[in-house]
């Protein structure tokens, strides 16, 4: 009955709140337009206040009783970080004077501490993930650190430019369908479990070229969906009506899951 009420909700990912980030990614969308004008009439030192206490919050106690933030999964703590997006922007200046292998380093440092107080958690106090939750201290230094060094790469290449530019926006569509609960319930969940009696490096060398072909099928997949909603319009009116269809059996769904 679970897997059914599952794969109904799968149809309505929006209305039924199946993708996390997609959701959230809608909240902030809203609220940007108040966010831009609050961080145009703050000063620098005004906005470092207000980043540095949002982090001390949601990077310790937020972390740990988890409150709103949700270990990360929450459209405030999406605000938070396009809040700190936006300071390192207007800081540039102060971001440059950080060399990329010292960002490297902090990268690589903040990642062998988080696997260390996961090992230590996981002998002693059983099984915890605060170590690698999005809001956690190691994973925001981490994060911050490679998007910064993501910054510093120089594309000169003209066709390489068009290419980024006409498949990026096709890469959203990965999450989309990896996340889909009836694609994860009907092909992915069961899918690899033969991985487990074969050897460290085959196995590793199997997760990697199933994940790029999934990838690369997935970003496909949403090329052809672009190219038919370019020539027939009409599709996405379908889109739209399938997302108020969920929401008028979202209370269907939901008394049913619950006998």
């Amino acid at each position: 009955m679970g897997g059914t009420i599952s794969f109904i909700k799968s149809f309505f990912p929006v209305i039924l709140g199946r993708y996390w980030y997609f959701n959230a990614y809608i909240a902030l969308c809203l609220l940007l337009p108040f966010i831009n004008a609050g961080i145009k009439r703050l000063t620098q030192k005004q906005l470092e206040r207000i980043i540095a206490a949002l982090l001390l919050f949601t990077m310790t106690s937020g972390m740990l009783g988890h409150f709103f933030v949700q270990d990360g999964y929450s459209a405030f703590w999406l605000i938070v970080m396009y809040l700190v997006g936006a300071y390192l922007k207007i800081t540039t200046h102060n971001v440059k004077r950080v060399s990329s292998r010292q960002l490297m380093l902090i990268f690589i440092g903040m990642t062998l501490i988080s696997l260390f107080g996961e090992a230590i958690s996981i002998k002693f106090i059983g099984h915890s993930d605060i170590w690698l939750a999005y809001n956690s201290p190691m994973v925001v230094i981490e994060s911050i650190a490679i998007v910064i060094l993501f910054t510093r790469i120089r594309v000169k290449s003209v066709r390489l430019q068009k290419c980024l530019a006409r498949f990026t926006p096709l890469t959203f569509s990965v999450y989309l369908i990896d996340s889909n609960h009836a694609f994860y319930g009907f092909v992915t969940h069961s899918a690899f479990t033969f991985i487990r009696v074969q050897n460290v490096m085959v196995g590793y060398l199997i997760i990697i070229m199933a994940s790029v072909g999934m990838f690369v099928g997935f970003i496909v997949c949403d090329y052809g969906r672009a190219q038919l909603f370019r020539k027939c319009p009409q599709l996405k009116l379908v889109m739209i009506g399938r997302e108020t269809i969920g929401y008028h059996v979202n209370k269907f769904v939901t008394s049913w899951g619950s006998r």
